[in-house]
């Protein structure tokens, strides 16, 4: 570490920032300022954006953002990334951030936790998995928690899980909910999301919606590479067991990862490996959308109604 009074001028001026700053969002406890200051004004001689975005009569949000990430204890990088603070900034003046602090709790942790590319990270190289620019990401998240905040099983924790296959799994999640389905729609969210050999913690969807009062869609959501394995028997059953019909759920892959062919291949293996497990729990309802004959039994669960099936229940994203 340098000798102090190299520090001194950012210091000084820390020192005032912090006199001038709001309490952090969090309740939880600062670290005694002497401490802020030193820490403050290291990051504000190290990094310019930041320097001249505060002076830029921006004392106070930006200052109160940088201290609830120095309280979560994030790294350097992260608690003197711009567009890090900018986002907290930002995020946490809206519903339904604003007035509900576990849920700025969670947000915080997926910081602390974000295993992608930070501005400030110089050198070091973070997931090609997550967004080229760090904002890209949490203003998916905001969108998200916008989008879907209320419905039961909502939550940003797996955002934050120290499993990076779980972090991966709900971005692809959450970007796809994002886009393509309506929150009105929504009935229930089960983002338990589990490595690539286990199951989620109920073996059930990710997302459900009603479509209508007759109609259920299941998704659920993988974000597999080209030689990991479907495993989950137990899940693909319960799918099978609820399923009117071959437009009753979806198996949504990661296009960064698979082709949809690919992804089809790989569920045709799957069900192929366990097709007397599938064929057990189909309804005759089903059956008929399948394309199966009257009568029919596991002998005629042929490659050919497999494909056709697989047709119809994956997609990449």
């Amino acid at each position: 570490m340098k000798p102090i009074h190299q520090y001194l001028k950012g210091i000084l001026y820390a020192c005032l920032l912090v006199l001038l700053s709001a309490p952090a969002y969090s309740a939880k406890p600062v670290c005694d300022i002497p401490d802020i200051m030193i820490d403050l004004g290291e990051d504000l001689d190290s990094n310019s954006k930041l320097k001249q975005a505060v002076k830029g009569n921006r004392v106070e949000p930006l200052v109160t953002a940088w201290k609830t990430l120095y309280t979560a204890k994030a790294t350097k990088a992260k608690r003197s990334a711009l567009e890090l603070l900018e986002g907290i900034d930002l995020h946490f003046s809206k519903d339904p951030f604003k007035n509900d602090p576990a849920l700025q709790d969670d947000y915080i942790n997926a910081i602390i936790k974000y295993t992608g590319k930070i501005s400030t990270s110089v050198g070091e190289q973070g997931s090609d998995l997550f967004p080229e620019k760090a904002e890209d990401f949490f203003k998916e998240l905001f969108e998200y928690s916008e989008n879907f905040y209320g419905k039961t099983g909502f939550s940003l924790k797996e955002a934050s899980h120290t499993n990076f296959n779980v972090q991966d799994g709900f971005y692809l999640a959450m970007r796809y909910m994002n886009d393509k389905i309506n929150p009105q729609q929504v009935s229930k969210i089960d983002m338990k999301f589990a490595s690539a050999n286990g199951c989620s913690t109920n073996c059930r969807f990710d997302t459900e919606i009603k479509k209508s009062a007759t109609e259920t869609v299941r998704y659920e959501f993988k974000s597999y590479s080209p030689d990991t394995q479907l495993k989950q028997v137990l899940q693909l059953v319960e799918y099978i067991k609820a399923a009117e019909n071959l437009e009753s759920f979806k198996y949504v892959f990661n296009k960064d990862k698979l082709t949809l062919q690919q992804a089809k291949d790989k569920m045709a293996i799957f069900i192929t490996a366990n097709k007397e497990a599938v064929f057990k729990e189909m309804s005759d309802e089903f059956k008929d959308n399948a394309g199966f004959i009257e009568d029919s039994t596991i002998a005629d669960f042929t490659p050919e109604l497999i494909n056709n099936m697989v047709d119809e229940i994956v997609e990449v994203y």
